[in-house]
């Protein structure tokens, strides 16, 4: 039972805020990670966006780190009714206004 004046987080600023608190923890350099989300009526996809050079720190070992974020996320969007699919891309760094 949840007290009174407290109300359930929408999924996606919780889910998101939640990825993106963990992923900092994890990578060299957490000013250049960002996080994007888009929510369906059962699904919500949250993309994680790094430099390539913080990737393999977000991925881990085996995938064990980005995997353990996943099973968290999700078991924070089951509790709404909802599935979560944590995605990670890279981001590619510009030398300049030409590339």
């Amino acid at each position: 039972m949840r007290p009174r004046g407290f109300a359930r987080a929408p999924i996606v600023p919780a889910a998101d805020q939640f990825c993106l608190n963990v992923s900092r923890l994890v990578v060299g350099d957490p000013g250049n990670l960002r996080v994007s989300s888009v929510e369906g009526p059962n699904l919500v996809v949250i993309e994680l966006s790094a430099p390539p050079d913080d990737i393999g720190r977000l991925v881990g070992r085996d995938g064990r780190t980005i995997g353990a974020v996943r099973v968290l996320a999700d078991a924070l969007a089951q509790r709404l009714g909802k599935r979560v699919i944590v995605d990670v891309q890279p981001v590619l760094r510009s030398n300049g206004p030409h590339g």
